[in-house]
């Protein structure tokens, strides 16, 4: 977003040569520029038009002004006055008045007034038109919030939607100081926003600008949550000392909602890539397991029915051989089926999910030189679909299986819980650890999250070196 605030700041850099003032139905200022405080000398917030040092025609022609902005809300006024400066000087300043309009109705006039010296002369980049009509179109814009304080935080001006945002009456915003107590914000997250981190309150503590944060804002008069993109710009004197802090914002939640909508289509699109992808594993682990079972176990047995015949009519040589083949083929036979049972295994059909991680874990005692215990007293499976419970199993494979590669551990604990909300496994051992902020995750690591997100659950990883390694998936309940 180009900034609000810095095009405001270029306003008051150029209002060193124009004036700027606010003034309410009666005539009354409720608002001037320090150029023409600096200029004509006059206390506040005591300024009227008839404590100007003008000629009574002159306060008329301002009087006069205000009633035609009154009776004709869009109308823009011109006028020509001549004012007293602070040096007994009259100076010719040149005028053009506009209504400030809420709910159809003229609330505040406006009145921009440029020397009659500088008309005819233009600013390096910009005419005074052109700035005067840029910068009304900034404050009454109603998607722009825009809210000047000074250095000390009070508010002394501030637009329609700033207003309408907060919240709070004219009364209240005027009361307000930094930081503001009675409006809510947050960050972009919907977290607490500390208030020395306020956007206005670094810019007015630092001197700064600050540009392009987002917050979200809770509108009192709509009850909801909005997002808004903020800026807050200091306007400093030629010293460098703080004269006010403009912040504007404007309103995106619109265009938030959609780019969540945006992401969660993505995050749908690469669950069903990973569910395309995990099924298609699946299914290839079925048609291996199948093949070993059916095909290449059918071939060992039958060789081994063959040795087995042999054996009958070999002699005593011939013997010793067929005996260290048959056991060679036998072993075969056991790695195969072990393989064909990882692949696809039976049990979670038939025994279901508990006594198929105690089939994991006796096997695995028989081959590790580690210890591994399954808590599992407070899990129920009964309700669980077959899918979440093959994912469960799949994690658990995937994860012990990085444990004897990777770990050097000598203990491995597994605990399934089950409440309300969500179920809980942890896969934990004692080994050697990791950084996971340093280590890149492989594939076997980015399995397990895949798996979980499928059933919009969770995956994360507790581990330092030295102090062994934690692997935690939750998944809510649908």
């Amino acid at each position: 977003m180009i900034s609000c605030a810095q095009n405001l700041v270029e306003y008051f850099h150029h209002s060193r040569q124009f004036y700027y003032l606010i003034l309410d139905r009666q005539g009354n200022l409720s608002y001037a520029n320090p150029l023409f405080k600096e200029t004509f000398n006059h206390s506040w917030p005591d300024l009227t038009i008839t404590s100007l040092g003008s000629s009574v025609p002159d306060q008329q022609k301002f009087l006069r002004a205000i009633q035609e902005c009154i009776t004709n809300p869009s109308a823009v006024v011109a006028r020509d006055t001549e004012i007293e400066s602070l040096d007994g000087t009259r100076m010719s300043i040149s005028w053009e008045f506009t209504a400030t309009v809420e709910q159809g109705l003229p609330e505040a006039i406006r009145a921009i007034g440029v020397p009659r010296r500088l008309q005819d002369h233009c600013l390096p980049n910009e005419s005074f038109g052109e700035s005067k009509q840029s910068f009304l179109h900034i404050v009454n814009n109603p998607r722009f919030g825009v809210v000047m304080r000074n250095a000390s935080g009070k508010p002394v001006f501030y637009n329609k939607t700033a207003l309408d945002f907060s919240g709070l009456s004219d009364d209240e915003f005027l009361k307000t100081t930094l930081p503001v107590k009675n409006v809510l914000v947050t960050q972009e997250d919907g977290s607490s926003l500390p208030d020395r981190l306020h956007p206005t309150v670094i810019a007015t503590r630092e001197k700064i600008p600050v540009k392009d944060s987002v917050l979200k804002v809770f509108k009192k008069n709509t009850n909801e949550w909005r997002w808004i993109l903020t800026s807050a710009e200091p306007v400093k004197d030629n010293k460098g000392e703080l004269l006010h802090v403009i912040t504007t914002f404007i309103d995106i939640t619109e265009r938030k909602i959609f780019e969540q909508k945006l992401m969660e289509s993505e995050i749908n699109r690469q669950r069903a890539i990973n569910r395309a992808t995990i099924e298609g594993q699946e299914k290839e682990r079925k048609g291996i397991s199948s093949e070993l079972h059916d095909n290449i176990g059918q071939l060992l047995t039958t060789t081994q029915l063959y040795l087995e015949i042999a054996k009958t009519t070999a002699d005593e040589k011939t013997l010793e051989m067929i005996q260290l083949s048959s056991k060679s083929i036998l072993h075969v036979i056991r790695e195969t089926r072990k393989l064909s049972r990882s692949l696809t295994p039976p049990a979670l059909g038939d025994l279901g999910l508990v006594e198929s991680i105690k089939d994991l874990c006796d096997t695995i005692r028989t081959t590790q030189a580690f210890t591994i215990r399954f808590y599992h007293r407070d899990f129920k499976e009964g309700f669980l679909q077959e899918d979440i419970k093959l994912t469960l199993f799949r994690i658990i494979q995937e994860q012990l299986s990085n444990i004897i590669k990777y770990a050097d551990a000598m203990a491995v604990l597994i605990r399934l819980v089950t409440d309300r909300r969500q179920l809980m496994l942890a896969v934990s051992d004692n080994g050697k650890g990791f950084d996971p902020l340093t280590v890149k995750k492989g594939l076997g690591l980015n399995n397990i999250i895949n798996r979980a997100d499928l059933f919009n659950g969770r995956a994360r990883i507790n581990s330092a070196p030295g102090q062994g390694s934690t692997i935690i998936v939750t998944l809510p309940f649908q």
